[in-house]
């Protein structure tokens, strides 16, 4: 019995096939016939396959058996082609991979392929390089349930041929495609192949394992940070920053749509898929990356006005109460990658020309109130090259907001109502959007890039504002205290040398109130539960009283209340008078300067005696002994 070996297309066609997979569909099996010129050994995905026999002769293909397609999806599995070959078997689920429910595939048979001829594998193999030529060869397309709790779709009642298996993409609950997974590339695949087990025996009812990865985007905030100028947003005027971390898609450039061209056309090849990558998403060498255009493959949206402030009415958003840009300031933005090393990358602004800045990573589009980066071609293989070297790294970006006046009103008691237990409390969310990847041509349908549909929202973050409400009262009897006036410090040691203070109060009323409006709250901070406090001094005092001695620590709660507030819904700041000779604020400086007078009078007196003694020692030893005589 002659033994014929298949040709390395059968190995190129299955590695063609692979997606952020543990395994791409199985390669074409190689047909033999008795006629057969004898090939090198056969290998599929990394693993060696024995050589076939005529068992396996195309003629001896059944074309009235119907196979099947067993479509497993898998987030978190490993892609060693070693343990897992792109064979047609089925594999054990490693224990590290999470079953993804709602993919959606289309399997469609390529017209003009006669798998029991020798000449039908022969056309197959023509597609191996070039699977850009079977979507003009398409007949008819069986479109599978959506995989489910254990990642499973099976597609039956394949007839013998060669099939396109494109996936639609993950569906929602609510039916529409959900943009946080990327879509596996399309593979080839024949019904039946060659089982590697025997090497005699054609299966067909195959089993394949393309990968999906997850693309999301965390965001978090830094609003409460003490001594970080950019990260602590106490009152309006301060700043906060908001970090992103975005995951990178993993397979290389692939991912963000586009295509490989040489001298202008997609390059093509074996083991090129049909927009001219490899196997690993990247290009060939000698051949270059086209995208689809800065930010229809990876960008990143921090938009304040997509945020509406909650119990706002009439409506306001965040983008009301907090600034990225204003005539007087321009807030940092800063893009980095996280690994292998943390390295930032080159940012341009919009407008500029790609092709007379090749140096440009992103381009940033600002206004008042957003920020987009979108990556160019140069940032997009930057990207491919982290997540190759490191499989965990991620995209970090830094934007920093100011803090607008309006927080005051919008949490300030109007002048002269009464207080309430609870002052208004403003929140500020935000959230940020990624568009992970690009879309590709896809005849089964699809979204256009950048559009809604594509973008990856955040969790949301929250800052918020109130009102801090002090009440000066008389230490005695309690009764409210008018005209003193309040500096708001960040720390205690700012408020004892006087430095950065934060903000000066109105006089207190009659009643002795007086309130720190747009005040970051204490006990949230960065998003989180925190124990924060800010100190006052008192720098007026009510005519008759005395000084509150040192800065007071005070504290502001989310819920608008000020901690150890009295019966007035404010924190009392007791003032003992000050005895028979009142000073106020206003008066403390005349009367240190009379002080200051009755010394250098009483020293000039002095100084008058003295000469007149020296001037008339006698009189003075008469002085002195009348003295002595009234003893």
């Amino acid at each position: 019995m002659i033994r014929h070996r298949t040709s390395r297309w059968v190995r190129a066609l299955a590695v063609a096939g692979l997606l952020l997979g543990v395994a791409a569909a199985p390669a074409l099996a190689a047909p033999t016939a008795a006629a057969a010129v004898p090939a090198a050994a056969p290998t599929v995905a990394g693993s060696a396959v024995a050589g076939l026999s005529s068992e396996t002769d195309p003629a001896l293909i059944n074309p009235a058996t119907l196979g099947s397609l067993s479509i497993h999806k898998l987030l978190g599995a490993p892609g060693d082609e070693t343990a897992y070959p792109a064979d047609g078997t089925a594999r054990p689920v490693p224990s590290t991979a999470k079953p993804l429910a709602g993919a959606v595939f289309t399997v469609t048979r390529v017209d003009g392929i006669d798998l029991s001829t020798n000449a039908g594998w022969q056309a197959a193999e023509a597609y191996s390089g070039n699977i850009a030529a079977a979507y003009t060869s398409l007949g008819v397309t069986v479109t599978s349930e959506p995989t489910d709790a254990n990642g499973l779709a099976v597609v039956s009642d394949l007839p013998v041929g060669l099939y396109l298996v494109q996936e639609v993409g993950v569906r929602t609950a609510a039916g529409t495609r959900d943009p946080a997974y990327s879509r596996s590339a399309d593979f080839l695949i024949t019904i039946p192949t060659t089982d590697p087990a025997t090497g005699t025996h054609w299966l067909y009812d195959l089993h394949v394992y393309p990968k999906n990865s997850q693309s999301g985007i965390v965001k978090s905030v830094a609003d409460g940070n003490v001594d970080l100028p950019t990260q602590d947003a106490s009152v309006a005027g301060r700043v906060l920053t908001y970090t992103l971390l975005t995951d990178i898609p993993s397979d290389g450039l692939r991912a963000f749509g586009g295509q490989c061209l040489r001298s202008g056309a997609v390059d093509t090849g074996i083991g090129l898929d049909a927009n001219g990558f490899t196997t690993r998403g990247i290009c060939a060498d000698g051949a270059s990356y086209d995208g689809t255009g800065a930010g229809a493959a990876y960008a990143i949206v921090d938009d304040l006005a997509a945020m509406v402030v909650p119990g706002s009415s009439p409506v306001r958003h965040t983008s009301d109460y907090l600034e990225f840009a204003a005539a007087d300031w321009t807030g940092t933005v800063v893009v980095s990658l996280t690994a292998p090393t943390v390295t930032a990358l080159t940012i341009c602004p919009d407008g500029v020309d790609i092709d007379a800045a090749p140096t440009c990573d992103l381009i940033l589009t600002r206004t008042a109130t957003s920020v987009t980066v979108a990556m160019t071609d140069r940032g997009l293989a930057a990207l491919a090259a982290a997540k190759t070297a490191v499989g965990t790294a991620k995209v970090q970006m830094t934007v920093e907001a100011r803090v607008r006046s309006a927080v005051v009103g919008a949490t300030q008691a109007p002048a002269g109502a009464a207080w309430t237990a609870l002052a208004p409390v403003l929140h500020l969310p935000n959230r940020a959007m990624l568009l992970p990847h690009g879309t590709r041509p896809d005849p089964s349908g699809g979204e256009l890039p950048g559009t809604s549909a594509d973008l990856v929202p955040s969790n949301a973050v929250v800052t918020l504002y109130s009102s801090l409400r002090l009440h000066k009262v008389d230490a005695g009897t309690g009764a409210g205290l008018a005209g003193a006036v309040f500096t708001l410090y960040r720390t205690r040691e700012d408020a004892l040398a006087g430095r950065d203070p934060l903000a000066v109060s109105k006089a207190t009323d009659s009643r002795g109130l007086t309130e720190f409006a747009g005040l970051h709250v204490t006990d949230y901070q960065n998003d989180a539960a925190d124990d924060d406090s800010f100190w006052v001094v008192e720098t007026t005092v009510p005519e008759g009283y005395a000084a509150v001695p040192g800065p007071v620590e005070v504290k502001l709660l989310q819920d608008g209340s000020t901690v150890g507030a009295d019966a007035s819904f404010g924190f009392p700041v007791p003032n003992p008078r000050s005895g028979p000779l009142p000073h106020t604020g206003s008066d403390t400086l005349p009367l240190v300067l009379l002080a200051a007078g009755l010394v250098a009078a009483g020293g000039l007196l002095m100084l008058a005696g003295r000469r007149r003694h020296q001037h008339h020692p006698d009189a003075t030893r008469d002085d002195t002994m009348d003295d002595l005589g009234d003893d």
